[in-house]
């Protein structure tokens, strides 16, 4: 959808979707530089619809937060991937992929990474992960659907704190933040509204 000619809201629906995979786990952002994606994100920040510029630039922060939040020797391998893609983006994009070009992803993508997602101040052990159709994202407990998200539904995933991460301090009314800061996130919904509060296992 990033690479060919789109509507402005398939444009933006799909860097949403990739805006929120990146933040979920730095094994996607591995993925979005392998195939180019920085760089096909760089051509939309200046498209004249304004929600999808917005979307783009919001896509590349979140790109570059969850690369500069890794180990420098894993830092300096992600930021090769992207400098890798877009030396070869005029070639790869004069190529017609053949097949599907996420077919060797799909199954990791599916099959989710762990995380624990809040819900009025309690943790749950889960994992995030794509539904098998791709059209929503879902959490999931010993292979069962906790949580579903249509994609479509979703504005960004934000780094830190959100109101489900607020937990109450024992023997008393007072909540304090629950999860470790830097390895929070909250995904919002088209109303700005929280819809899934998570914390990663590592930095987010």
């Amino acid at each position: 959808a990033l690479e060919g000619p789109s509507t402005a809201s398939v444009l933006e629906r799909a860097l949403k979707t990739l805006d929120v995979l990146v933040a979920a786990d730095v094994e996607y952002a591995s993925v979005v530089l392998e195939l180019n994606g920085r760089a096909a994100v760089e051509r939309h920040v200046h498209e004249t619809t304004r929600s999808v510029a917005d979307m783009a630039r919001r896509a590349l922060e979140t790109i570059d937060a969850v690369v500069g939040h890794q180990p420098r020797g894993q830092r300096a391998a992600l930021r090769g991937l992207g400098m890798a893609s877009g030396n070869n983006s005029r070639r790869a994009s004069d190529v017609e992929p053949a097949g599907d070009p996420l077919g060797r992803y799909r199954a990791m993508l599916v099959a989710g990474s762990p995380f624990k997602e809040w819900a009025a101040g309690k943790s749950s052990a889960r994992k995030i992960a794509l539904a098998g159709d791709f059209t929503s994202l879902v959490t999931l407990s010993g292979g069962k659907v906790k949580t579903r998200l249509a994609l479509n539904s979703l504005l960004r995933c934000d780094l830190g704190r959100g109101a489900a991460h607020a937990k109450k301090k024992m023997l008393s009314s007072t909540k304090v933040p629950g999860g470790k800061a830097d390895a929070c996130f909250v995904i919002k919904g088209l109303a700005e509204n929280d819809v899934l509060c998570g914390e990663c296992n590592s930095r987010a």
